[in-house]
């Protein structure tokens, strides 16, 4: 069997003498899903590392979370007290790592990052530029020894990947020959390739969906992309856990940690830690692994003798009006109304453009919205360099995605950043910035694209109790606002007002599928108010409870919000209103300026509504 691997970046972890000659090893464990795995080694003496004169050398691939020591005739005591303390451990490497107590605060001599190299069925290693430690020894890839994996480019559920490494400190060479993974469904590392997206493990891609040739490649512009059979694109967001830094809990105030699901046995030990899970990877009172997001706006697409909302590049963005892409013009959709975007979902997988009633689209929610902006967020603060982050700013003014939003086809924040015109008003075709990095929510290609700006999109999840259908009163009571139940199966929810799964119906119906939230600091008429507030934490650090769910809505805390925002959460506003039947849009439109981004959001507006710059974007679950 043929095979080829890619390797990317790893952390090398290397104490000052490794022998080549072992009496006593220590073997590297992996651990996934709590299930200790010990990876094979290509060779009789290689993969496992000396102990006899110092221990140990440790490799670790971005977005790795676990890793555990096993030892023979040394227990970990021993270990700690031969390991030399001398070179700062990087804070990317610390969020890789996770050991035991005993070694979690030792740190190695010598720190490395291997180059991208590939691997060939050939035996040998190509274009592997090498990398220079901190103590002269110089790690590069060379022959391998021996057949790596057994000629399978697959093992317990791990993209494989294989590296050869040869050092010399001057005190004791060679080093390791090892087995590299890149765990499927991992979330990667804040600030390097590939983070925030990664690769769906195979048995759970949807049959709708399938693999493009770049989605296991980490530099790939389809990296963690796949493609479904209308020709959507869409991303695939891994579950992960994030911690709102208070300033009293090991981060400072508005810093976002992001874990990967490996990193803890179960959700229990986050939140015990101060981690909460998303809310975006709750659904029908069962945990997800991820889920796939649309990687563009929707657009107007043939699908057999129909038509369907499809995420594809360059298409004109849907809305719900007749003068602008109508919504109406698909095969599902019989008016230009807001509450049409749960049906035009539906219909994806559909026959000839009509609903599948047992479809595995839905429309987005706010809380995959939330999920995204604060992997967005967390990315930002822990890049160093537009490398992998092209919206980076060191000065932290603009550190977040572009869009279309200054009413003139660029960006208010970046001059640089322009769009091409769909032909109505300053609405742009979908996944047409320039340069497209700078435009998605990880500053890759690979990202999603046009959150901030262009469009509104309708998202589900958060809404008001109305009288009627058309019901598009004020309100005041701000004890009714409602969240989707974790209960709640979000791609049965469907259009209609107050019947079965209705999305949208009075108080009675509402409480069927809804839980009551507090939201009193959400004015009834207050009208725009920005995200931040000085140095004032914005986010609810809340691993349960309605705090918890405020944050999963991506809606600030009490004093959170002033007038003016911050540039941390890009000066994002949120439009503060009590509107019966409230349909939510997030992101803002071709006009809003600085309002419009990630975090934005308009809680005044209602389900039959019909606007020029209300489209939507669409998503699903793994099997």
């Amino acid at each position: 069997m043929s095979a080829t691997f890619r390797i990317g970046p790893a952390v090398i972890l290397v104490a000052p003498s490794i022998t080549s000659s072992p009496s006593e090893w220590t073997e590297v464990h992996r651990t996934q899903g709590g299930v200790s795995v010990t990876l094979p080694s290509p060779a009789t003496t290689r993969g496992k590392v000396s102990t006899a004169a110092a221990p140990v050398a440790v490799w670790v691939a971005p977005g790795s979370s676990l890793v555990s020591f096993k030892m023979v005739n040394r227990d970990l005591a021993t270990m700690a007290a031969m390991m030399p303390t001398a070179v700062e451990m990087t804070s990317s490497t610390k969020r890789a790592l996770k050991m035991d107590a005993s070694l979690a605060a030792v740190t190695p001599v010598a720190i490395a990052v291997v180059p991208v190299s590939e691997y060939s069925d050939d035996g040998k290693f190509y274009d592997s530029p090498s990398a220079v430690w901190y103590e002269r020894a110089v790690v590069k890839v060379g022959e391998m020894q021996a057949s790596p994996v057994e000629d399978s480019d697959e093992l317990d559920g791990y993209q494989v990947e294989i590296v050869s490494i040869y050092g010399d400190t001057g005190i004791g060479y060679p080093g390791l020959v090892g087995v590299m993974a890149q765990e499927e469904g991992d979330i990667g590392i804040m600030g390097t390739q590939g983070a925030c997206q990664g690769i769906c493990p195979s048995d759970n891609i949807p049959s709708y969906l399938s693999e493009l040739p770049g989605t296991k490649d980490r530099s790939s512009s389809e990296w963690g992309n796949y493609e479904a059979d209308d020709g959507s694109i869409m991303v695939y967001i891994p579950r992960f856990y994030y911690k709102i830094g208070t300033g009293a809990n090991g981060l400072a105030v508005n810093t976002i940690d992001i874990k990967s699901q490996y990193y803890f046995a179960d959700t229990a030990a986050a939140n015990a830690d101060g981690y909460a899970l998303p809310r975006a990877f709750i659904n029908g009172g069962v945990e997800k692994d991820g889920v796939f997001v649309d990687k563009y706006l929707c657009s107007k697409n043939a699908l057999g003798a129909g038509f369907a909302a499809s995420s594809i590049a360059l298409g004109n963005p849907i809305s719900t009006n007749a003068s602008h892409n109508p919504i109406a013009d698909l095969t599902a959709c019989a008016t230009n109304a807001y509450f049409e975007c749960v049906t035009a979902a539906k219909a994806r997988d559909g026959v000839d453009g009509a609903v599948n009633a047992s479809s595995i689209f839905f429309c987005n929610t706010r809380f995959i919205r939330s999920a995204i902006a604060i992997l967005s967020m967390a990315h930002g603060q822990a890049a160093t360099s537009a490398t992998y982050c092209a919206w980076y700013d060191s000065a932290g003014v603009t550190n977040f995605p572009k869009g279309c939003n200054n009413n003139a086809l660029g960006d208010t924040n970046d001059g640089a950043v322009t769009f091409t015109s769909d032909g109505y008003s300053n609405a742009a075709k979908t996944g047409s910035g320039s340069p497209f990095a700078k435009t998605t929510h990880n500053g890759q290609a690979c990202g999603i694209t046009d959150l901030n700006g262009n469009m509104w999109e309708l998202e589900l999840g958060l809404t008001r109790p109305g009288a009627s259908a058309t019901d598009s009163a004020a309100q005041s009571d701000t004890a009714a606002f409602y969240v989707l139940k974790e209960s709640v199966a979000i791609e049965d929810l469907t259009a209609g007002w107050n019947t079965g799964s209705d999305a949208w119906g009075d108080a009675s119906h509402l409480a069927t599928l809804y839980d009551a939230i507090d939201l009193s600091h959400i004015g009834a008429t207050t009208g725009w108010v920005d995200f931040g507030n000085g140095a004032n934490q914005v986010l609810h650090e809340d691993v349960v409870g309605d705090d918890y769910k405020m944050t999963s809505l991506g809606i600030y805390r009490d004093g959170g919000q002033s007038a003016s925002g911050t540039n941390l959460y890009g000066q994002d506003g949120l439009y503060q209103y009590h509107r019966a039947n409230l349909a939510v849009v997030s992101g803002g439109d071709w006009g809003n300026g600085s309002d419009a981004g990630l975090w934005a959001c308009y809680l005044n507006y209602w389900r039959s509504l019909s606007g020029t710059a209300i489209g939507f974007r669409c998503a699903c679950y793994p099997v």
